[in-house]
């Protein structure tokens, strides 16, 4: 905007003209002319783009795949993972009376199925109950529980004993710090940590999220107590499965609305074509190429999906309204598009064109330099979708007027 504005205050501004690009126009009618070899290079190009498309890389680990490797905070994580054999936790909250035994039975089933069903450590209100309570019986009574009985077997089985536990671990300066990880003051609020294997497979990681939702099922859950599951890598899951769940529709439910306008418009279904052809290989080109480029899927990419459904059609309606307004091109008459309407279209139009497309792709381009890789990512996304947008259109929009002017 500034730019603009210091220019359109030159005294004499209203000497100066603007000048097609007659480069471009010259290769955008090349194009125009030779209309196999334009489809074949459109062709070709999706065809190398979708052939060269890996898996899409995913962000499980917010903190290591958002911040650079220096970052204190990226090697304040790294030793915490260093010390749980590279774990990050998943929870599974209690809403409830902690104070009633068949809740403890019930944490205990869940452990005991995950330790059949799971490679992890578990860190249960049950585990730290009954390590203070052998512990209370002194040396030897805590060498018996060790060798005779598990740890459970001390665990009160009443509801006063349990109340007056938690009570008596929560004020313990020794105990606090450890049950707090479990369980609120209060008892009504509990926590089993789990810290499975890490893993960095999208697929791995929502197996365990299923393992972990089913183990919550298997056995009989007291009536009035909420249970939940969710962690670190589960919630990015979560999200990375509503991201491509989204990406899908809106990209569809925006490309309708584009076709509506388009047509309502124009009132040619080839516009509508030509226009939804370029939208949709965009994206098809433009998703396939995330990988190559480093970008991995995240909640972050419905940014430059707008980007990639508003550019995609804009740079080409522009051309085909000049055209339109020119009254040649959908009056229906048997005159031809000659040369010089094509030097207007192309190299106005076209040049104007061209100037946004760079400003954008230099803008975000600029942008993904920034510190933290979640900005990073979205500039990347957005230049690629602005690049592959702009070559797009500038392949099509000629076919489609040359497809235009023989039925014409």
């Amino acid at each position: 905007t500034l730019p603009t504005a210091l220019y359109s205050l030159q005294e004499d501004i209203s000497k100066q003209q603007f000048r097609p690009s007659a480069r471009l126009s010259y290769v955008l009618r090349v194009l125009e002319q030779r209309p196999r070899l334009t489809l074949a290079i459109l062709i070709l190009g999706t065809a190398v783009a979708l052939l060269a498309r890996q898996d899409p890389q995913v962000q499980l680990d917010v903190i290591q795949g958002n911040f650079p490797a220096r970052d204190s905070t990226r090697r304040a994580l790294e030793q915490m993972r260093a010390g749980v054999a590279g774990a990050l936790p998943e929870f599974i909250i209690l809403e409830g009376d902690l104070t009633n035994p068949e809740v403890l039975s019930y944490t205990q089933a869940i452990a005991d199925n995950l330790n059949q069903t799971l490679d992890a450590r578990l860190i249960t209100p049950s585990l730290l109950l009954g390590s203070y309570s052998s512990l209370q019986t002194g040396f030897t009574g805590a060498l018996e529980q060790f060798f005779g009985t598990s740890l459970d077997d001390a665990v009160p089985n009443n509801q006063v004993d349990l109340a007056n536990t938690y009570k008596t671990m929560h004020t313990d300066p020794l105990w606090a710090p450890l049950i707090k990880l479990v369980s609120n003051p209060t008892a009504n609020l509990g926590v089993m940590i789990v810290m499975p294997s890490s893993s960095g497979d999208l697929a791995a990681t929502r197996d365990t999220l299923n393992i972990m939702q089913n183990a919550i099922n298997v056995s009989t859950r007291p009536p009035d107590l909420d249970v939940h599951v969710i962690g670190y890598r589960s919630i990015s899951v979560l999200f990375i499965e509503t991201s491509l769940r989204w990406l899908r529709r809106l990209f569809v439910a925006s490309l309708m609305a584009t076709c509506l306008v388009t047509i309502l418009v124009f009132r040619r279904w080839q516009i509508v074509i030509a226009t939804a052809a370029i939208v949709s290989i965009t994206g098809l080109v433009w998703f396939a190429l995330l990988p190559l480029v480093g970008v991995y899927i995240s909640i972050f990419l419905l940014f430059p999906l707008v980007f990639l459904v508003s550019l995609g059609s804009d740079y080409a309606l522009h051309l085909f309204w000049h055209a339109h307004r020119a009254k040649q091109m959908l009056s229906g008459s048997s005159i031809s598009i000659n040369n010089n309407l094509q030097d207007d279209i192309y190299g106005e139009t076209g040049k104007a064109v061209l100037f946004s497309a760079l400003t954008d792709a230099a803008v975000f381009g600029l942008f993904s330099l920034a510190y933290l890789s979640s900005v990073t990512q979205v500039m990347l996304a957005s230049t690629l979708a602005v690049i592959v947008t702009l070559i797009t259109t500038l392949l099509t929009v000629p076919l489609t007027l040359r497809w235009l002017k023989r039925r014409a």
